[in-house]
Protein backbone atom coordinates (compact mmCIF):
# COMPACT_ATOMS: atom_id res chain seq x y z
CA UNK A 1 0.00 0.00 0.00
CA UNK A 2 1.40 3.38 -1.01
CA UNK A 3 1.70 6.24 1.48
CA UNK A 4 -1.10 8.75 1.82
CA UNK A 5 -0.32 12.46 1.82
CA UNK A 6 -2.00 15.30 3.68
CA UNK A 7 -1.06 18.80 2.53
CA UNK A 8 -1.15 21.57 5.07
CA UNK A 9 -2.59 25.00 4.35
CA UNK A 10 0.83 26.47 3.53
CA UNK A 11 1.61 24.04 0.70
CA UNK A 12 1.19 25.60 -2.72
CA UNK A 13 -2.08 24.13 -4.05
CA UNK A 14 -0.50 23.85 -7.51
CA UNK A 15 1.64 21.03 -6.11
CA UNK A 16 -1.46 19.08 -5.06
CA UNK A 17 -3.08 19.67 -8.45
CA UNK A 18 0.11 18.69 -10.28
CA UNK A 19 0.48 15.48 -8.30
CA UNK A 20 -3.08 14.48 -9.13
CA UNK A 21 -2.54 15.20 -12.81
CA UNK A 22 0.69 13.20 -12.98
CA UNK A 23 -0.56 10.21 -10.97
CA UNK A 24 -4.29 9.70 -10.71
CA UNK A 25 -3.97 6.99 -8.08
CA UNK A 26 -2.02 9.11 -5.58
CA UNK A 27 -3.84 9.66 -2.30
CA UNK A 28 -3.34 13.30 -1.34
CA UNK A 29 -5.75 15.62 0.39
CA UNK A 30 -5.42 19.36 0.67
CA UNK A 31 -6.01 21.13 3.96
CA UNK A 32 -9.37 22.45 2.75
CA UNK A 33 -10.55 18.92 1.84
CA UNK A 34 -9.67 17.42 5.19
CA UNK A 35 -10.76 19.98 7.72
CA UNK A 36 -9.69 18.97 11.24
CA UNK A 37 -7.33 16.10 10.36
CA UNK A 38 -5.05 16.40 13.38
CA UNK A 39 -7.90 16.04 15.83
CA UNK A 40 -9.23 12.92 14.10
CA UNK A 41 -6.16 10.98 12.97
CA UNK A 42 -2.49 10.52 13.69
CA UNK A 43 0.30 11.21 11.25
CA UNK A 44 3.20 8.91 10.43
CA UNK A 45 5.62 11.58 9.33
CA UNK A 46 6.33 14.94 7.86
CA UNK A 47 7.87 16.03 4.58
CA UNK A 48 9.03 19.62 4.52
CA UNK A 49 9.03 21.32 1.12
CA UNK A 50 10.94 24.59 1.02
CA UNK A 51 8.91 27.51 -0.34
CA UNK A 52 11.76 28.32 -2.73
CA UNK A 53 11.64 24.86 -4.38
CA UNK A 54 9.98 25.15 -7.76
CA UNK A 55 6.63 23.43 -8.21
CA UNK A 56 7.85 20.92 -10.81
CA UNK A 57 10.70 19.74 -8.57
CA UNK A 58 8.37 19.41 -5.60
CA UNK A 59 5.98 17.29 -7.65
CA UNK A 60 8.78 15.07 -8.95
CA UNK A 61 10.25 14.59 -5.46
CA UNK A 62 6.90 13.69 -3.93
CA UNK A 63 6.14 11.28 -6.77
CA UNK A 64 9.50 9.62 -6.22
CA UNK A 65 8.80 9.22 -2.51
CA UNK A 66 5.30 7.94 -3.20
CA UNK A 67 6.34 5.45 -5.88
CA UNK A 68 9.33 3.97 -4.04
CA UNK A 69 7.92 3.49 -0.54
CA UNK A 70 5.06 1.69 1.12
CA UNK A 71 2.88 3.04 3.91
CA UNK A 72 4.33 0.70 6.54
CA UNK A 73 7.74 2.34 6.10
CA UNK A 74 6.24 5.54 7.49
CA UNK A 75 4.97 4.08 10.75
CA UNK A 76 6.04 5.95 13.86
CA UNK A 77 7.40 2.82 15.55
CA UNK A 78 9.72 2.02 12.67
CA UNK A 79 11.63 5.32 12.93
CA UNK A 80 11.93 5.11 16.70
CA UNK A 81 12.99 1.47 16.92
CA UNK A 82 9.95 0.35 18.86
Amino acid sequence: MRPRFQADADLNHKIVVGLRRRERSIDILSASEVGRFVELQSSSGLIIIPQRLDIGSAIEDLLLIWSTTVASEWEYQRFHGQ
